[in-house]
């Protein structure tokens, strides 16, 4: 009790006048600036991120610390479409949802899109067709085993490169109008399109199936190679049995 109340007396000293004002202040608003308003540190994010995954290590401890300040911005976002002001914020969990694989509603549904369309291996097409329904629900688990991702070089290349190509195309589209701005309706497991019309805006779905289409142009030659060799390894399997 007299540690807080000698605690409480300094930081009652400071410009800050108690210890919540401080890291708030320190803490809160510099990160806020480097997470929110910097696409650039957005990306190199979701890179770790995906890395993570294709380690098979779950990100959780990234995006744990970085979500309260993403919600924070959605907060503000929806304070701002509810007092029928501008939105101030581009980036936010919202928009991070939607642009990448990893908590998506774009990308996830193009890798599976890419595995059921081009696969010609009893493999892939198997995953393919399991994965297809869960994807537009968030659900990566099929693909992250069944392609898979984890622990998969190769596989990982596309998995890194399309959220990152994402969030800097869904950032861009925003910035310059062309698409508005995330109301900060964060709504999980929700086909894309939907989260789209929940966050205000038709653009925004529209947004999030041109990003579905281009994640499906970015997979598709991997899938392809992948696919190849299990189409080798199926028939080498065949001619063992024969």
């Amino acid at each position: 009790v007299i540690a807080a109340m000698v605690l409480r007396g300094l930081f009652g000293l400071t410009p800050w006048g108690n210890i919540f004002d401080c890291l708030y202040n320190l803490l809160q608003i510099p990160l806020t600036a480097l997470i929110g308003s910097n696409v650039i540190s957005q990306m190199i994010l979701q890179i770790i991120v995906q890395v993570c995954w294709a380690l098979g290590i779950h990100p959780g401890f990234l995006t744990s610390a970085t979500g309260p300040i993403m919600f924070g911005l959605d907060g503000m976002n929806q304070a701002a479409y509810a007092a029928g002001q501008p939105i101030p914020n581009i980036i936010g969990m919202a928009f991070s949802y939607s642009m990448t694989i990893e908590l998506n509603m774009s990308g996830l549904p193009a890798f599976a899109l890419a595995v059921l369309i081009f696969s010609k291996s009893n493999q892939l097409k198997t995953v393919g067709k399991i994965s297809i329904a869960p994807a537009f629900f968030g659900i990566s688990e099929p693909l992250m085993f069944g392609v898979p991702v984890v622990m998969n070089p190769f596989m990982a290349i596309p998995w890194i490169i399309s959220p990152t190509v994402n969030v800097l195309l869904g950032w861009l589209a925003c910035s310059s109008g062309l698409v508005a701005r995330y109301a900060g309706v964060t709504v999980f497991n929700f086909p894309m399109g939907v989260t789209g019309i929940l966050n205000g805006s038709f653009t925004i779905a529209i947004l999030e199936v041109v990003v579905c289409i281009i994640d499906v142009l970015i997979f598709m030659p991997f899938v392809r190679i992948q696919d190849k060799k299990y189409i080798d390894a199926e028939k080498a399997a065949e001619t063992e049995q024969n």
